[in-house]
């Protein structure tokens, strides 16, 4: 891709490729872990291109196109949109009976029921938050996926045809959501747990504590229902007493992204890339500085020499 040399025309220009990129990631054909999922690695990317927007970086640019270009894209999702067409949609479509369907393992019955609620909503997005309120009760295993899917459809989403590939995109992955465990009323406070998630070390818990910080503070019309799963997630969890007077010494450079922002993560990211060979490898490395990126802005102060050293562990 050629960007112009004009500040508006660069800027376009790298929205609409990121766009194009997240829809094809959304297309992909997955046949793994939900977290390792080609969606999280993109979204990822987007976010850190995200810095410099103005001058965005061909490393990472080409490296996004490198990771896509090599997954294999699903080609019938819209067969069943076409059939259900055929068939006619009454008017008497419930979210309830795809939930069902969800819940009683009916895959096929589900792809139905997404089909015609797509075909008599005027937006895709609430269907996608009631799939993504039913992943959530897995939070171990759909949590990543989840949150970064709900941000790549809000970014990328462009045309209502998009939108049902990224419904696709979760149902093709909801096949084995964990619906036995009993769900209690937890209530947390999940500010209290940043020094948990970075001192842990496990890269995939600190990606989940991300992934659910940002849903437990967001604006969907299912947010209460993210939360709740959020804090049983959470209370789940067997975190290491850390003493919170503890300090994390930091440099100036950390504290200056936080504050004003910049290419701090975009010139690790490079560095990433351009000494690491295997592209899935890339990928994980790009999600987990991705993560403390995001976390970097909401941690105290005294908790950013944390996220320094952890990121030289990269």
């Amino acid at each position: 891709m050629t960007l112009s040399s004009s500040d508006d025309s660069i800027r376009i220009d790298i929205v609409e490729f990121l766009q194009s990129l997240l829809l094809k990631a959304a297309s992909v054909h997955h046949y793994g872990h939900p977290e390792n999922h080609p969606i999280i690695v993109i979204n990822s990317l987007k976010n850190i291109l995200g810095d410099v927007r103005e001058r965005p970086s061909k490393i990472l640019m080409d490296f996004g196109n490198d990771y896509i270009n090599k997954k294999l894209i699903r080609k019938y999702d819209e067969t069943i949109i076409k059939k259900i067409m055929i068939k006619g949609v009454t008017s008497s479509v419930f979210i309830m009976d795809l939930e069902n369907a969800i819940f009683e393992r009916n895959l096929k019955q589900a792809e139905k029921e997404a089909a015609k609620l797509f075909l008599l909503s005027d937006s895709p997005q609430a269907i996608l938050e009631s799939l993504v309120n039913i992943s959530l009760l897995d939070f171990d295993r759909y949590g990543i996926l989840s949150y970064h899917l709900l941000r790549a459809f809000a970014f990328g989403q462009t045309t209502k045809k998009d939108g049902w590939i990224y419904i696709q995109c979760l149902l093709k992955q909801l096949k084995s959501v964990n619906f036995t465990s009993p769900r209690q009323d937890v209530t947390i406070n999940i500010e209290n747990y940043f020094k948990n998630a970075l001192k842990t070390r496990s890269r995939i818990i600190t990606n989940q504590f991300n992934s659910a910080y940002r849903l437990y503070h967001s604006n969907y019309v299912r947010t209460g229902n993210f939360q709740h799963s959020i804090c049983n997630w959470i209370e789940s969890k067997e975190w290491k007493i850390i003493n919170q007077k503890t300090k994390f010494l930091s440099t100036e450079e950390l504290i200056s992204f936080r504050n004003f922002g910049g290419e701090y993560f975009v010139k690790i990211a490079e560095s990433l890339i351009n000494r690491t060979e295997n592209l899935f490898t890339k990928g994980k490395k790009i999600i987990f500085l991705d993560s403390l990126r995001m976390i970097c802005k909401d941690v105290p102060e005294n908790t950013l020499g944390l996220i320094e050293k952890t990121l030289k562990t990269i």
